[in-house]
């Protein structure tokens, strides 16, 4: 099967769903939210009316699914400490405390940001040659690049220096 047609949706630039229609007349559509989370692609044969999901090897579903799980889990705590943070500058007392909170908050709202770039730099692709999926192999952490780390602690460095510039 080699792909005989490409179409692509996705708001702007931004594209999340292409849909390749096959030369057997079968039809492959790769969504986004579930490459990303799951490590399926949805095929449709030709003169079909379900469509089945096809899974990516097992090492690539397990590491995404072990970076959503990094993901989830550092939004949320991240999320917990913005919320503290919060409660510590209205209620608490008129020291650092607050934004040392909200500081430790953003680290992992950082952290989860960029569980999430992984996610979708080693989101299964459509091979070019079948309606299965392929993975680049290993993690893929060179293309979330320096510059994307660098960006995101400097982020978070920039918080800290607001505490310190007064009024």
């Amino acid at each position: 099967m080699s792909r005989a047609e490409e179409t692509a949706e996705g708001a702007g630039p931004f594209t999340t769903r292409p849909t390749w229609h096959l030369n057997d007349g079968s039809t492959a559509v790769w969504e986004s939210r579930r490459a990303r989370k799951r490590g399926l692609l949805t095929v449709l044969a030709a003169g079909g009316t379900e469509a089945r999901s096809r899974s990516a090897d097992t090492a690539s579903v397990g590491r995404l699914r072990t970076l959503n799980a990094v993901a989830a889990g550092t939004f949320a705590v991240g999320g917990g400490l913005f919320v503290l943070g919060a409660a510590v500058a209205q209620f608490g007392p008129a020291d650092a405390r607050g934004a040392w909170i909200y500081f430790a908050g953003g680290l992992f709202f950082n952290a989860g940001g960029y569980a999430s770039l992984l996610q979708a730099v080693n989101a299964p692709r459509q091979d070019s040659a079948s309606a299965s999926l392929a993975t680049g192999g290993v993690l893929n952490i060179d293309i979330a690049n320096w510059g994307t780390r660098t960006g995101a602690l400097r982020f978070s460095v920039g918080g800290v220096l607001q505490f310190f510039e007064r009024p």
